[in-house]
């Protein structure tokens, strides 16, 4: 048989956002990954487990998509009840419980809090640590090179990118020994390297949780295990694979319950899934609560997903009031609706802002053809628009959005009132085709993580020169630096997120001629450049084509917001060159 697709979801508990995948039908299965990482590396189980259950598993607090909790230094008792809220909020009644690791300690407190909420445990590589282990892991240490370390180190972006090559140098000693700052042979760790795709999975779960992936991992440090099994009173299944760097921890449980085993596991992973789902399976009871689809947020934007056929998903972002005309946001590329956030934020007061990921960037499923054109990704957000059932929306596109909001606009203009093209490009065939050979190089995870700095580059040269690869005078962009350290990260990190497929959308813009469609258009239309910009010689002509107000708008998202507000409520517009 095969497995359900896997639907990723948010759930709101109280003011904090908690991320998730669900799937299957059937008695119900809780799952708690490792940390750093997230949900995505219990993949396997998920899809193992959901021929004959339904699966839930949670983003713990601060990793993957999962706010953080609110408490500076929370212990393991928080982070089970925080499971136990999140249970409430999504109605699930009482299930079988897996926890790996530091999600081990969650499920263990989980039912040694809340016992009514667990019908049995399958705990993997339960941590164990001694006093002088824990004193050593939770202080800095000098290593044998001389630097300062601790078991995880502090994250912070950096303007030269230098973070990213240090955190792929500390993942990978990870992997070599346990703690990693042991450079000795009795400390190193007997298991293969992983392919440079796993540890591309790895460590964008570390760039997701930044500076928050310390604090779970220290609670688990903290963490009394031995004292919890012992009040352990439903029943629990404790394994660990022989290579696990915690596998000796299951010789130090304390004395078990009935009910209560210990299974121990040889290096075979595709044994080491089958075991963990039969043992799971035989704990799980009962029915599947309902699927849940929250509510916005006041003052914050939400995301959500828009289920497709063949298990493809279509993130959105959503801020402010529903009331009136929506707004509808498409990004530029590469990246995503994060690069809109703050746009998005200075629009939300006045209208409903919705922003989707483009199929393919960020978190949206990529579409099921090989070279999709503008015209495929305008028949996807038609798709969305209709879900939204709200008639007529106004429409902003920047970049590569823009092409695909003159698509839409042009073939269905019933759905759009007024219409935003941000940074269209209209160039000849000869020079559409010599900068797609260019400008979005393959991203391929490698050994030495250097695809990292490259992709590091590629976007902060992208606010400094277009296109970013002609470093040469007639191509800077002579405008303020488009992000800071941070914002650059979370940059990087969406286009990362999709690296196989983050060129697509600006491949089918530079294959797509605007020009037929610019004719086409019937609603009010403002064509926007930024001032100094390398696009604004071409608004004049696009605004020609169409009919439309340019206008040239200064830097940052508050002028920008103001222009869109005094266009989309008919009021006269600042000084501009009228087309």
């Amino acid at each position: 048989m095969a497995h359900l697709p896997i639907r990723r979801r948010f759930v709101h508990v109280g003011d904090r956002v908690v991320h998730y995948r669900r799937a299957g039908n059937g008695p119900p299965v809780i799952l708690i990954h490792q940390s750093p990482q997230s949900s995505a590396g219990l993949i396997p189980l998920i899809e193992a487990l959901s021929r004959r259950c339904i699966v839930f598993a949670f983003d713990t607090p601060g990793c993957g998509d999962s706010d953080p909790l609110p408490q500076s230094k929370p212990g393991m008792r928080h982070f089970a009840d925080a499971l136990a809220a999140t249970m409430d909020a999504m109605k699930i009644p009482k299930a079988a419980v897996f926890g790996t690791k530091t999600g081990s300690c969650i499920a263990l407190e989980l039912a040694r809090r809340h016992p009514h909420r667990v019908r049995g445990l399958v705990l993997d590589s339960l941590p164990i640590f001694t006093r002088a282990e824990v004193a050593d892991m939770t202080r800095v240490v000098r290593t044998d090179t001389g630097e300062e370390a601790y078991y995880l180190m502090p994250f912070a972006a950096k303007w030269d990118g230098s973070h990213l090559i240090s955190t792929w140098s500390h993942v990978r000693d990870h992997i070599f020994w346990f703690p990693w700052y042991n450079r000795v042979g009795s400390a190193r760790r007997d298991i293969d390297m992983p392919s440079p795709q796993t540890m591309h999975t790895g460590i964008m779960d570390n760039f997701r949780a930044g500076d928050d992936l310390r604090i779970v991992v220290e609670a688990a440090f903290r963490y009394g295990s031995r004292a919890a099994v012992r009040a352990l009173a439903v029943p629990a299944t404790f394994t660990a694979r022989e290579d696990s760097m915690l596998f000796h921890c299951l010789d130090m449980l304390p004395p078990l319950r009935r009910r209560q085993k210990i299974v121990r596991l040889g290096r075979n992973m595709p044994q080491y899934w089958t075991v963990i789902a039969a043992a799971l399976r035989g704990y799980a009871k009962g029915g599947p609560p309902p699927d849940l689809r929250p509510g916005p947020i006041p003052g914050r934007t939400t995301r959500s997903f828009a289920d497709r056929t063949g298990g493809r998903q279509i993130l959105v972002r959503r801020r402010g009031d529903t009331g009136g005309v929506p707004l509808v946001m498409l990004h530029d590329g590469p990246g995503s609706s994060q690069g809109l956030a703050p746009l998005i934020e200075a629009c939300a007061p006045s209208r409903a802002v919705v922003a989707p990921d483009l199929p393919g960037n960020g978190d949206s499923s990529a579409l099921p053809v090989a070279a999709p054109a503008i015209a495929d990704y305008a028949a996807e957000v038609v798709r969305l628009l209709r879900r939204l059932e709200s008639g007529p929306v106004d429409l902003y596109g920047r970049g590569s959005g823009a092409a695909v909001a003159l698509a839409l606009a042009a073939r269905h203009p019933k759905l759009v009132r007024r219409l935003v093209l941000h940074d269209l490009m209209l160039l000849p065939a000869p020079e559409r085709r010599a900068i797609a050979r260019d400008i979005t190089p393959p991203i391929a995870p490698t050994w030495d993580g250097a695809h990292l700095y490259r992709t590091w580059l590629m976007l902060r040269d992208d606010s400094i020169y277009w296109p970013w690869f002609r470093r040469e005078r007639a191509a800077i962009r002579r405008i303020d630096l488009d992000a800071s350290p941070a914002a650059l990260q979370d940059r990087v990190l969406e286009v990362l997120k999709a690296w196989a497929t983050y060129g697509a959308t600006t491949q089918a813009m530079l294959r797509y001629r605007p020009e037929a469609d610019l004719a086409k258009l019937t609603m009010p239309v403002l064509v926007v450049a930024q001032t100094g910009d390398v696009f604004a010689p071409t608004a004049a002509q696009v605004g020609r084509i169409c009919h439309g107000d340019v206008a040239e708008v200064a830097q940052g998202p508050q002028p920008l917001a103001a222009l869109l507000e005094r266009f989309f409520t008919a009021l006269a517009l600042p000084p501009a060159r009228r087309a």
